[in-house]
């Protein structure tokens, strides 16, 4: 399989490797005919949302969560508004793909219940839901229980930052959502990238899948990528090892970086 990364132009975080992982994972649900729509909470210019947007059906939605206000500071973008650069972006990538569906985008925040009202009327329609918006602890807990609440029964949900030592409220988060709520006790992590890094390599992503969900997506992404081939950046995988190891009473499928 040949990962054509459709973000390689798109300013952002997410290492080939995740992108890679989303492509498969993307995949894996057209051949087992999984179809419905996506979402992302944290768009900033696209690049993850990117991979949602060419995959999709014409009967299909992928929906954007996001202030469009940017606060980091990369290259002078402290307070810019990003969202004429995004539907630019977008633009170019009808172009480029001649893309499928609809992309609905709105500003705002996740918990505000305008936003939460807009989400719920697709809800249990998402096939594929990327978290990475805030990351204090109360934002992902708060975005992991609307996750649960409007994904489709084997949909995944997909979080930036996990074992990030710099972002630990993600890290806890996902643990006691896991284990202590309600809504996370039927979830199970899956499949993980997890190396040593930063917020800038955007090399880090978990995925999470319903535990009563017959489909094994970690297994299948492991395969997945053992096998996959990149058009850019032909020799990343061999940077990476794959390991099956038990987190929170579950068979995980860990890639993570050789020593």
């Amino acid at each position: 399989m040949l990962y054509k990364d459709p973000s390689r132009k798109i300013e952002g975080w997410l290492h080939p490797v995740c992108g890679a992982a989303i492509y498969s994972l993307l995949h894996i649900q057209r051949e087992k005919g999984i179809t419905g729509n996506s979402l992302e909470i944290g768009v900033y210019l696209g690049k993850t949302m990117s991979h949602f947007i060419c995959d999709r059906n014409k009967n299909e939605v992928t929906i954007g969560i996001d202030p469009f206000v940017y606060s980091f500071q990369p290259k002078g973008l402290k307070n810019k508004d990003i969202l004429k650069q995004l539907l630019a972006n977008i633009k170019k990538l009808n172009q480029e793909h001649h893309i499928n569906g609809k992309t609905i985008l709105l500003k705002g925040y996740s918990h505000e219940d305008n936003i939460i009202n807009a989400i719920t009327k697709y809800k249990n329609t998402f096939r594929v839901i990327s978290i990475d918006g805030g990351h204090g602890y109360k934002e992902v807990m708060n975005d992991l229980c609307l996750a649960s609440t409007v994904s489709a029964d084997n949909g995944v949900i997909i979080v930036d930052d996990y074992c990030n030592p710099i972002c630990p409220d993600v890290t806890n988060a996902i643990k006691d959502f896991l284990i202590h709520n309600t809504k996370g006790r039927s979830w199970r992590i899956t499949f993980g990238i997890i190396p040593d890094c930063s917020p800038l390599t955007g090399s880090t992503r978990i995925f999470l899948q319903r535990k009563k969900c017959q489909i094994d997506y970690g297994k299948m992404i492991s395969e997945a990528l053992n096998i996959i081939t990149f058009q850019y950046e032909p020799k990343i995988l061999s940077d990476y090892v794959h390991l099956g190891v038990d987190i929170f009473e579950s068979n995980t499928h860990i890639f993570t970086p050789k020593e």
